[in-house]
């Protein structure tokens, strides 16, 4: 999308008060995205948030399977997307704007960290990995990441399939400003 294109869409430059994005800045053009942001957000007082969240914990058995499900999904993960960024829970993310909040938390280098607590059936569990990218490429090439001696050991694991498990999180999340 060209700057054009998306002033067109979302508003002139200085007229946007918050930017959000929601477990996907690690997908984007750091540099263009970045540039977009600065030029539409309001000056002073616009700001930006980007979160993503780490791999949850549900149970020791469950949460053995998934590390072993997760580490099969590496090869199939897109090029463009930078694991490792996620996985340090966005403290190497460029993230160049001012902080907003007080303690120092929430810029680059330093995430504002929260639990956060989702409750799950077995079914809504299996559908967010189902719904992977990893595990979609997987598909497209042939491979069933989720087959089914991997979904037994997951309803092993989970023991009753209509129980509901609290999976705990962590969400790291970084907000800032334009410097004045």
């Amino acid at each position: 999308m060209t700057d054009e294109d998306l002033f067109s869409i979302v508003g002139e430059e200085g007229s946007v008060d918050l930017v959000t994005v929601a477990t996907a800045v690690h997908w984007f053009d750091l540099n263009t995205f970045y540039s977009q942001v600065k030029r539409l957000l309001r000056k002073p007082g616009g700001v930006i948030a980007v979160w993503t969240y780490g791999h949850g914990s549900i149970s020791p058995a469950v949460d053995a399977v998934c590390a072993e499900f997760l580490e099969s999904t590496i090869p199939y993960l897109q090029p463009k997307m930078d694991i490792d960024i996620v996985k340090d829970g966005y403290r190497k993310l460029p993230f160049p704007f001012e902080p907003v909040l007080e303690n120092g938390q929430g810029i680059e280098g330093n995430p504002y960290v929260m639990e956060m607590e989702i409750e799950l059936s077995l079914e809504k569990f299996l559908l967010w990995y189902k719904s992977s990218n990893a595990v979609v490429t997987a598909r497209e090439k042939g491979v069933e990441l989720l087959n089914e001696t991997l979904l037994r050991r997951f309803r092993e694991a989970w023991g009753d399939e209509n129980k509901i498990c609290t999976c705990k999180m962590p969400l790291y999340v970084l907000v800032g400003t334009l410097p004045l």
